[in-house]
């Protein structure tokens, strides 16, 4: 780790706050909860968050409100029994706080968009993105 990264590396227990649903339903199931910070593996940014997005795979994730014929596939991806990822949103826009190992082409203080995918993670303070 060079000495940028290691002045913007989160604190070991640093707490963060992020919108968690710990099981399927309305919109009354997701809660604000303290978490713990993300600290950025090899190849990943730490995005400090400004704006994400709640999408159609929010909604469908969060109350599993599946097209017929993919309930399989998306038990696969979301959960069967609970949800498998508790913190949904698949876009962020923010900046970039710290870099992992390997990270060359952004740098603490650069703004990005990041699209999470189905890793989702976006309705969070901070998270880290490929």
């Amino acid at each position: 780790m060079n000495s940028q990264q290691l002045a913007t590396a989160p604190a070991l227990g640093q707490r963060t706050t992020a919108a968690v649903y710990r099981g399927f339903g309305p919109p009354e199931v997701v809660m604000l909860e303290s978490t713990r910070k993300p600290t950025p593996k090899a190849g990943q940014v730490l995005i400090k968050v400004h704006a994400s997005t709640v999408s159609a795979a929010d909604h469908r994730a969060r109350s599993r409100n599946i097209p017929s014929g993919l309930g399989l596939l998306a038990a696969l991806g979301i959960g069967l029994f609970r949800p498998s990822r508790k913190i949904l949103g698949m876009d962020v826009v923010g900046v970039v706080e710290s870099v992992g190992s390997e990270v060359t082409a952004f740098a603490p203080g650069d703004h990005v968009i990041a699209m999470l995918g189905g890793a989702f993670g976006g309705h969070a303070e901070y998270v880290c993105a490929a």
